[in-house]
């Protein structure tokens, strides 16, 4: 396997996922899916969201986590924790669905660490409230589908979507903010709707770590909505690589003025021309 720098190294499928350090998984998972105790599962497929009770420790290594495209409640995610006890580490795992649902997403919400893995055919990436760790990872293909439930009546799929908490480090990852080829909407570009949303929903969004990426696509590729609802929104978003075709042009990093004012924009750059990307606070 040849050497992979975090930061250097651009994500692609055949660094990351299963079958890098192991052949791809073909067992079954039959164990538990809610774990009470700290356990490791390798080399498996996983056919339900991981779910780890209070306290327990989670580590998935060269598992294909896959989730069908019914059956599932609203915001169903392929690898789940909700508690501030507990945590889930997932190493060269694929994290996708088996066919298009407006309901699946890949992981959330807090105290996670994902690592040299691939996330695609979701809606959203990721969520988080905090305690989150990605690196090293390819987050592509995210689900644009017809939702009657949406005010927009769309799907919003973003690689990433930042709700509130502290640590959020999204670090030497390749972001592709494009629809999957099962989307049934389209738009411009084929652009998905964000790589990386910054919604302070449930309070301040402190400790933002995004660092030395790759950034293709998006309507915005980052876009910090409505931080006026929250003060104190803090961290860097600095030396990331941005490419590709996008939505709205000329408008990489998009903030609303009051609530970004904590938030440091350095070193961010076209892939193209070496140029630094347009930050618009308004």
């Amino acid at each position: 396997m040849s050497a992979f720098i975090y930061g250097e190294t651009e994500p692609i499928a055949s660094l990351v996922g299963t079958g890098v350090i192991a052949p791809k998984p073909t067992r079954l998972y039959s164990g538990s899916v809610r774990p009470a105790n700290t356990i490791t599962i390798q080399d498996r497929v996983i056919k339900s969201p991981i779910i780890p009770a209070d306290g327990a420790v989670v580590t998935l290594l060269n598992c294909d986590v896959q989730l069908g495209s019914s059956g599932w409640n609203k915001d169903t995610r392929a690898l789940s924790n909700n508690k501030d006890s507990g945590k889930i580490v997932a190493r060269f795992c694929d994290i996708h669905a088996t066919g298009p649902s407006i309901w699946v997403n890949g992981v959330g919400t807090k105290n996670f660490t994902v690592d040299r893995s691939r996330v695609f055919h979701v809606v959203d990436g990721f969520d988080s409230l905090g305690g989150m760790v990605v690196k090293g990872s390819l987050i592509e293909k995210l689900f644009r589908l017809k939702d009657p439930a949406d005010a927009w009546g769309v799907t919003h799929n973003d690689g990433f979507q930042l709700v509130g908490g502290y640590a959020h480090r999204i670090f030497g990852c390749a972001i592709h903010a494009y629809n999957s080829s099962w989307s049934n909407v389209n738009s411009r570009n084929n652009v998905a709707t964000t790589a990386i949303m910054l919604t302070p929903n449930a309070g301040p969004i402190t400790g933002i770590d995004i660092t030395h990426n790759w950034i293709y696509g998006g309507d915005y590729p980052i876009n910090g909505l409505n931080l006026k609802r929250a003060k104190g929104n803090q961290g860097r978003i600095s030396f990331n690589r941005f490419g590709g075709l996008v939505g709205q042009e000329g408008h990489s990093i998009d903030f609303s003025r009051t609530g970004s004012e904590l938030i440091t924009t350095d070193g961010n750059v076209w892939m193209s021309n070496g140029k630094p990307v347009n930050v618009r606070r308004v």
